[in-house]
């Protein structure tokens, strides 16, 4: 029986058990494919066009077969299929910014029989609210963090390389966290119109970094040092300069009313190591001292002197002397401020409350929501009135701490386990072991998370709740 062909057919028609080939003019029967491979000299040389389903080629300069898959030449394996191997791991760890600044990994894979790589993702839970985008170009993914900070928290990401058969994947776990630091950021500039420098930590502390240059030269009054911790979520920083109130009076802050403020998710996340070695022996580095030079005059309105802080951070004291007034943390008349959800690591040393000549109670240095660890003996104050010096819900690691040589407000721990913990294991110990830390009865992580304007941080003695 004869066969009426269409006229005009298109490349690929169908017609009683035949196919169109445009290239060879012709209609090839289903049922007895035209199986003869075309040698083509490389990759480039296939055609794109022309082709029917089912067409085989064979490329020299790879020395592989190829089939046309109705849309593309893909790869013929001739043998045990291997899973592609990556070339580019990775972090394993990704904290995402708070900020809402956008966050890149790249994963990269060869396949070893030269097959092509193609890249995907995919997420645990599904569709997580911490990220609002995700952008891909080749093994390069970009993740647009959420800014509401109800969508805080964690997803496991799985980067994946498949070569059309095999995939190797490799999990990241992603985290979103709003630092309380971001809060203090708001009010304290608001309050002061000063400059927000921000730094990036170091990942430990053989690579802390150095804060000297920024406080002494660059920082004025009212600036507030936002301390950013370094990739896997900690940073580390150290001072190590050598002005203060006079040549024997260091502080951190330099005779100047600024902020240092952590911006980790935790206090224990972001580690200010307050360099003292070697200099013993005289009267020296308080945490606070003046806030302003010892030849000018005090600020007026006076609440501008209760402009030094330092917020949501370790405080690591390198001073292990045992005298009194070497290793004092607060000293004269001439300034005040305060350490507010802080930790106070004191390396193993002793430590006295006050040294202050003057007894002055004008300006008060005030601890609220700290806690004191790492200790040695608590000294009798060398001078100084106790109303100059406040405690509002602090913890300690002993139960000898002096609280009668200072004011004391709100609900005060002592005897406090704190499984150990130290500069030196941060990794390794859990410093909330306590109830009543973890829950905010007292201690560095009470109200860490709810500070606004009404906790009235810049008046003279701070708000006692």
């Amino acid at each position: 029986m004869a066969l009426n062909f269409p006229s005009s057919p298109s490349n690929g028609a169908i017609y009683q058990g035949f196919v169109y080939n445009t290239s060879k003019g012709v209609w090839d029967s289903t049922k007895d494919s035209d199986t003869a491979v075309t040698v083509y000299a490389n990759l480039a040389a296939l055609p794109s066009s022309g082709n029917v389903a089912g067409d085989y080629a064979f490329a020299t300069a790879t020395k592989a077969l190829y089939i046309w898959d109705g849309a593309e030449w893909d790869r013929v394996s001739t043998g045990a299929n291997e899973t592609p191997r990556l070339t580019t791991t990775p972090a394993s760890s990704l904290e995402l910014s708070s900020s809402g600044a956008t966050s890149a990994l790249t994963i990269a894979a060869e396949d070893p029989e030269g097959f092509p790589i193609t890249y995907a993702y995919d997420t645990a839970p599904a569709n997580p609210n911490q990220i609002t985008n995700v952008a891909a170009s080749g093994g390069t993914f970009t993740f647009t963090p959420s800014t509401n900070t109800a969508h805080a928290g964690n997803f496991t990401l799985r980067l994946k390389a498949t070569d059309g058969i095999s995939t190797t994947s490799h999990a990241v776990a992603c985290s979103l966290n709003f630092s309380p630091g971001l809060a203090f950021k708001t009010i304290y500039i608001a309050h002061t119109s000063g400059t927000v420098r921000e730094v990036t930590g170091g990942v430990d502390e053989a690579n802390a970094v150095s804060l000297d240059t920024l406080i002494t030269s660059t920082a004025a009054h009212g600036d507030l040092i936002y301390l950013k911790p370094a990739a896997g979520g900690y940073g580390h920083f150290k001072i190590t300069h050598s002005t203060g109130h006079d040549s024997s009076s260091t502080d951190p802050f330099a005779q100047k009313r600024i902020a240092f403020c952590g911006g980790g998710a935790k206090p224990n996340n972001i580690f200010l190591w307050h360099n003292h070695d070697g200099t013993t022996s005289r009267r020296d580095h308080p945490i606070f001292s003046s806030s302003w030079g010892s030849s000018n005059s005090a600020p007026d309105p006076i609440t501008l002197t209760y402009r030094q802080f330092m917020f949501n951070l370790t405080y690591h004291r390198h001073q292990t002397s045992t005298t009194n007034y070497e290793c004092a943390i607060t000293r004269d008349g001439k300034g005040a401020g305060s350490m507010l959800n802080c930790i106070i690591d004191l390396n193993g040393g002793n430590f006295s409350w006050r040294y202050d000549n003057t007894s002055s109670t004008t300006y008060k240095r005030t601890f609220k929501h700290c806690s004191f660890l790492n200790y040695g003996t608590v000294m009798s104050p060398y001078s100084g009135s106790a109303n100059a010096v406040r405690a509002i819900d602090c913890a300690f690691e002993d139960a000898s701490n002096r609280t009668g040589d200072i004011g004391l407000a709100g609900t005060q721990g002592q005897s406090i386990n704190f499984d150990g913990w130290k500069y030196d294991n941060y990794t390794t110990k859990n410093i909330e072991i306590t109830t009543a830390i973890a829950n905010g009865t007292y201690g560095h992580l009470k109200d860490l998370d709810d500070v606004t304007s009404t906790n009235t941080p810049f008046n003279t003695h701070m708000d006692d709740n």
